[in-house]
């Protein structure tokens, strides 16, 4: 950020004050792009772009992350996720690459539920598909990697802007 002019900011602070100042502002207007959860029995019929790591991984900045197999151990830009299937009703299958030639497929299930009111209470469950097993060190846990997608499930980017966590979806 440059200083600028005392001219500058005064414009700067009269535009501000103006929106500020507004009859016809909305109190809500700043939350129009909020992104706002709801429980899902099934995927959305959205198509998939990505699926990427969990929001908590960057919570912190001094986290370390790691892939470890029985043979080595990758740092995180060594590793990504990839969506592999998507378009079953209630799962998807994703792949945890590091390095190379390490290429874990994993899945994860919704499970419905509804409480007593009919409520959706739903959960989801993480698979192991196929390829090495691996174990993730993150936050200063080292946690199979079923068990960590399960503490930490990972976050999918949808076609329409919304987004998909465990057994919820993101969306305006």
């Amino acid at each position: 950020m440059s200083s600028g002019s005392i001219a500058t900011w005064k414009s700067w602070c009269d535009e501000v004050g103006a929106k500020l100042s507004n009859p016809n502002a909305q109190p809500n207007d700043f939350l129009k792009y909020t992104l706002i959860p709801s429980a899902i029995n099934e995927l959305p019929k959205t198509p998939a772009l990505m699926v990427d790591w969990p929001d908590q991984l960057f919570e912190y900045s001094n986290v370390r992350f790691q892939v470890h197999t029985a043979d080595a151990s990758y740092e995180f830009h060594d590793c990504q996720l990839d969506i592999v299937e998507w378009g079953e009703r209630r799962s998807f299958t994703f792949v945890l690459s590091a390095g190379e030639n390490v290429k874990t497929c994993l899945g994860l299930e919704i499970e419905p539920h509804s409480d007593e009111h009919g409520e959706r209470e739903s959960t989801y469950r993480v698979r192991y598909v196929s390829g090495p097993r691996v174990e993730i060190q993150a936050a200063g846990e080292r946690w199979a990697d079923v068990a960590f997608f399960k503490a930490n499930p990972p976050l999918v980017w949808l076609a329409d802007g919304s987004q998909l966590s465990d057994a919820h979806s993101f969306s305006e």
